[in-house]
């Protein structure tokens, strides 16, 4: 008797950080791993990856913007992936 294999219902194409400023955060990780900025909208939201068209970590304008506080649940999550 063959598997059968289920449809895939999405794929996960970013990890996506909150953050006050995601021109600096994303400058600043682009560097680091050596991604450039493939996407800017407004500064509220950039994408950087290796290549044009790759969106492998994105940065998202958190406005207020709460800093994390381990293991505080009670504080919104500050990654998600997309």
């Amino acid at each position: 008797m063959a598997e059968t294999i289920e449809p895939v219902i999405g794929r996960l194409e970013k990890t996506v950080l909150d953050c006050p400023d995601p021109r600096a955060l994303a400058a600043f990780y682009g560097e680091i791993l050596g991604m450039r900025i493939n996407e800017d909208t407004d500064g509220a939201w950039v994408v950087i990856g290796r290549e044009p068209g790759m969106r492998e970590l994105a940065f998202q304008k958190a406005d207020p913007y709460v800093p994390p506080r381990w293991p505080d649940a009670g504080h919104p999550p500050q990654e998600h992936l997309d």
